[in-house]
């Protein structure tokens, strides 16, 4: 519960310091931030990920934890024109969320480009620019 407390107060933090910029901007600010998170804390996150394998739903307080995570990502993706109803403001989030986890996980630590962190941010670009691109109008 510790890593999804700090992580939840980095992604405040970082939307804080983000404040007046576009909703790309910030989701992208987010990313960043879970990549160098993920960086910074890799046998923590990892383990942490195990755990949550392994007691996927028994756990509730992780599951609102993690709730609580998406919900952050949620309340940008809000702000779109073309994101109307939670169940897709919802669905919108957890495939980011995903896309972001994926390319942070399999990218980084494979590349073959000489900067990994740069790699994984540029596919994040992409997945991110095609979403907001997508529900901006």
């Amino acid at each position: 519960m510790d890593v999804y407390a700090e992580l939840a107060l980095i992604l405040d933090r970082t939307l804080s310091q983000a404040a007046g910029q576009s909703v790309y901007d910030r989701v992208m600010h987010l990313a960043v931030a879970y990549v160098d998170y993920v960086q910074a804390n890799e046998k923590l996150w990892a383990n942490l990920l195990e755990f949550r394998r392994q007691y996927r739903d028994s756990n509730v307080m992780a599951v609102e934890a993690e709730n609580a995570l998406f919900g952050v990502l949620e309340a940008e993706l809000d702000k779109l024109d073309g994101v109307d109803g939670a169940g897709l403001r919802a669905d919108l989030a957890r495939a980011l969320w995903a896309s972001v986890h994926g390319i942070t996980v399999q990218t980084v630590p494979n590349s073959f480009k000489e900067d990994p962190r740069g790699d994984a941010l540029e596919q994040m670009r992409l997945i991110i620019d095609a979403v907001i691109t997508r529900y901006s109008s």
